[in-house]
């Protein structure tokens, strides 16, 4: 009988080191999905990207969007082709003549 009894808990003990082990590589592998979910979850669009994409979709040559935002082809051309970034004043200067505004994310 007693014999049985120390059978048991030996099979009691087992169980919950096994059960214990468990719900550590559970609690792991939860925490590496999570991790690697957000790193290949895509970045917004900057700025620039958008604005980047919404003259690619407009169909207009670069001196057509110069001459809407009131500004040389070149800075235009420079922008576009990433040779240099976009001063606060041209990207406004485009989004007015592109008719875009500047929006809440989500909104």
């Amino acid at each position: 009988m007693q014999f049985g009894a120390n059978r048991g808990s030996c099979w009691n003990g087992l169980l919950l080191e096994m059960q214990s082990r468990l719900d550590y590589h559970s609690d792991n592998l939860s925490e590496r999905y999570t991790m690697a979910k957000r790193k290949h979850q895509k970045k917004p669009m900057t700025i620039q990207q958008q604005l980047l994409a919404h003259i690619q979709a407009s169909g207009m040559t670069q001196r057509q969007i110069a001459e809407l935002a009131g500004m040389p082809e070149s800075n235009v051309s420079s922008f576009i082709s990433g040779k240099r970034g976009i001063s606060l004043k041209s990207l406004n200067s485009i989004c007015i003549g592109l008719e875009l505004d500047l929006i809440k994310r989500g909104s």
